[in-house]
């Protein structure tokens, strides 16, 4: 069995110089070294090793990230690389699938409402026009709200069910998770109605026994996805198990294996968030009264066949109805205070006029931080924070990277969910149609500022490939 391994590690050319600990060893390989353990042998570390841990470590971890409805594939792939970069992301997003209790809704439209999938047809709020808009009649702001325009290709705005062609004036909102319907069932229907009859068990069980729907709502549970996430866990944890060497003695709690807590922490909360909320290929339209006004609006123009409408499911109750008003007439100033409004501001000019997302990432409070630094607990529980005999830069670039990551994270996923829901809203249909060029100004601040948040993660990155590279790649006797 010695000689095997003497072979097959022969043929690789080494350069790492052997210790005075290593002579103690039985087995001693020139150009390889033990790294305090004689049941190790370790050699100089090529990039494909460093791209190997990257891919397997960090890409694998990402791939598995909750995916939102209808997300298109370019979105996902923007996904994984803000996850890579900013770990607060992955970590938000399996919160949010997590807090939704998706599997615990009781109809389909409430499931898909609570997984963010449900969307309705909201009128553009115009009174916050200038006043020479103000002196405009009604019927020429109808003719002008009716001009047809085709919706084009989208590349990060989400996919939708059946044929959704808004006219000027019209875009789409996201329901808020606790909206009702008007043919939900009764009280007693509902109390009829077990909660091991839905959700994942349901959807197993659907399988082999399909059981009455009230709504065609397509959803599914990615058990690939699931089944990734559990196995990626317990290759993290056991990689963080069995740290080889004497990986903490010489980089402390910078050490670069320690950097696959995060990911560790993260498929955790993926597989939890890929059980409780199903995944849905599209987003689906509810009926509502702005529905319905659309359409006879367009009835009475001759222009159903230019904004053609189908593919809805179910409607919103009045309740909901006149939350949705309320809500849409309360920000109509909207004053906005984190970080990424005060720059689309500043992009923008001025306000946004547009309905808020219901219950997303202010559901989840200090939440987010507090588990967010549940892989820096576990590096300190790990290393006692012991800086061992590691560089200053090193430690500084790894935790900045970590901490910097929770904080950006939630920031540069709502920037992303900006330019989306923007293009949804046809802002960038109008400004190319007037000046091409601020739309690509706009991209390019966009990109600008990605850049300057990733710089901690770029680094970060760069530091653990130094250090696997200084270290070497060990395989064990």
């Amino acid at each position: 069995m010695r000689l095997k391994y003497f072979f097959i590690l022969h043929l690789a050319a080494c350069t790492l110089a052997a210790t005075p600990e290593d002579e103690k060893c039985p087995i001693n390989i020139p150009g390889y070294t033990h790294r305090g353990d004689c049941n190790l042998l370790c050699k100089e570390a090529t990039w494909t090793d460093i791209t190997v841990f990257y891919l397997g470590n960090y890409v694998a971890h990402a791939v598995t990230v909750n995916t939102d409805p209808g997300q298109p594939i370019l979105s996902s792939v923007l996904a994984v690389i803000l996850v890579i970069l900013f770990p607060g992301t992955g970590i938000e997003k399996a919160l949010l699938a997590i807090y939704s209790r998706a599997v615990l809704a009781l109809t389909e439209l409430q499931q898909a409402a609570r997984a963010g999938a449900l969307c309705v047809v909201r009128k553009r709020d115009t009174s916050a026009a200038s006043s020479v808009a103000n002196s405009t009649s009604t019927t020429e702001e109808e003719e002008q709200a009716m001009k047809p325009t085709k919706n084009p290709i989208s590349l990060v705005s989400e996919k939708l069910h059946g044929i959704c062609e808004l006219p000027e004036g019209y875009y789409l909102a996201t329901l808020p998770q606790d909206a009702t319907f008007e043919d939900d069932p009764s009280p007693g229907e509902l109390q009829s109605l077990h909660w091991t009859e839905r959700g994942l068990v349901g959807s197993i069980k659907s399988l082999f026994m399909p059981r009455p729907r009230r709504n065609h709502i397509s959803c599914s549970y990615n058990l690939v996805k699931i089944a990734a996430s559990a196995a990626q866990l317990l290759f993290a944890c056991a990689t963080l198990y069995r740290i080889r060497g004497d990986q903490i003695e010489r980089f402390g709690y910078a050490a670069f294996r320690l950097t696959v807590a995060q990911c560790a922490w993260m498929s955790f909360l993926n597989l939890l968030g890929n059980a409780v909320r199903p995944g849905y290929p599209t987003k689906f339209l509810v009926g509502s009264d702005s529905l319905d006004n659309l359409r006879a609006l367009l009835r009475r123009k001759c222009q159903e066949s230019e904004s053609p409408i189908s593919g809805s499911v179910g409607r919103i109750s009045q309740e909901t109805e006149a939350r949705l008003s309320a809500m849409q007439k309360d920000s109509r100033q909207r004053r906005m205070s984190s970080l990424v409004s005060k720059l689309v501001r500043l992009v923008y000019g001025g306000t946004i006029n547009s309905i808020p997302e219901y219950g997303q990432l202010s559901t989840l409070g200090p939440d987010l931080p507090i588990i967010g630094a549940v892989p820096i607990a576990i590096i300190g529980g790990i290393s006692r924070f012991s800086p061992g005999a590691s560089e200053y830069y090193q430690r500084v670039w790894i935790m900045t990277w970590f901490v910097f990551g929770i904080v950006a994270g939630p920031l540069a996923a709502s920037f992303l969910g900006a330019i989306a829901n923007r293009e949804w809203q046809g802002i960038f249909r109008n400004e190319a149609r007037r000046d091409p060029s601020f739309v690509a100004m706009e991209m390019l601040i966009y990109m600008i500022w990605l850049v300057a948040y990733a710089t901690p993660a770029i680094g970060g990155l760069l530091v653990v490939g130094q250090m696997i590279r200084e270290y070497g790649v060990c395989t064990e006797l």
